[in-house]
């Protein structure tokens, strides 16, 4: 348990027990959740130690698996293409200057996209950046 913890709740009721000072201080009000922050599903640190363990035990084995080392540079690139993409979407929605309640929305649907595969998030991002503007009618004369 933390000190601030402790202190926090045992000061607050001596001083509105005390009666000269009950009017004068406001009940604490709970502090506004932050929007989470978005995340990529997969980790580009953890995706690139994945693909060179999966390619050690390729050299390792005598089987010729050679597609399947192709199609893991494949999709490595294609989830850094994704991060970048969902990444930037965030970046860019999260600066306009619109009500917090429209930006938690657009933020929230851009966590759900970004959900989808990588090569999904690649293709669509341009149409779906213009469902966003749509959908919240946003004046946006820059874009991504």
């Amino acid at each position: 348990m933390k000190l601030i913890d402790f202190i926090v709740p045992s000061f607050y009721y001596r001083i509105s027990q005390d009666r000269r000072l009950r009017d004068k201080i406001p009940n604490p009000l709970p502090s506004e959740k932050k929007p989470k922050k978005s995340t990529i599903r997969l980790d580009t640190e953890k995706c690139i130690m994945l693909t060179d363990k999966i390619k050690s035990l390729i050299v390792n084995s005598s089987a010729n698996l050679n597609t399947l080392q192709l199609g893991l540079d494949d999709l490595l690139d294609k989830v850094v293409k994704a991060a970048k993409v969902q990444k930037r979407m965030t970046q860019y929605f999260s600066k306009l200057s619109i009500p917090m309640e429209i930006k938690l929305s657009i933020l929230t649907q851009i966590t759900k996209f970004g959900c989808n595969t990588p090569q999904f998030i690649v293709e669509n991002a341009k149409s779906f950046q213009d469902k966003i503007i749509t959908d919240f009618h946003l004046q946006i004369y820059t874009t991504l």
